[in-house]
């Protein structure tokens, strides 16, 4: 599982910014958002995505430490149930429905 702590500091440091309050606001979110993040373990992947593309970052960097065009090994299966072992309820519920429009887009 990846670890939130390192993937909060590679974004940090492709924004350079220092704190975690800079991302903070750079979000418009509390100031202790982003340390609450890491205190329960929890990756905030759609601020994190917003970011990546707004700022064009690689998100391969960003999740894996690694660049696009560097070779991933990565046990995706195991990636997956983990995200979904570690998953609330609102999150298992958008995860179903963005895999079934993903299966439905690919039978049309």
């Amino acid at each position: 599982m990846r670890e939130v702590n390192l993937v909060i500091e590679r974004l940090k440091e492709k924004l350079n910014f220092k704190t975690d309050m800079e991302l903070a606001k750079y979000l418009n979110l509390a100031s202790g958002t982003v340390t609450n993040w890491k205190n329960r373990n929890k990756i905030p992947y759609d601020e994190i995505f917003s970011i990546c593309e707004k700022e064009n970052i690689d998100i391969n960097y960003i999740f894996y430490g690694i660049y696009k065009n560097e070779k991933i090994n990565i046990n995706f299966k195991d990636e997956i149930l983990n995200i979904i072992n570690n998953s609330n309820k609102k999150e298992l519920e958008y995860f179903y429905h963005l895999l079934k429009a993903e299966k439905i887009k690919n039978t049309i």
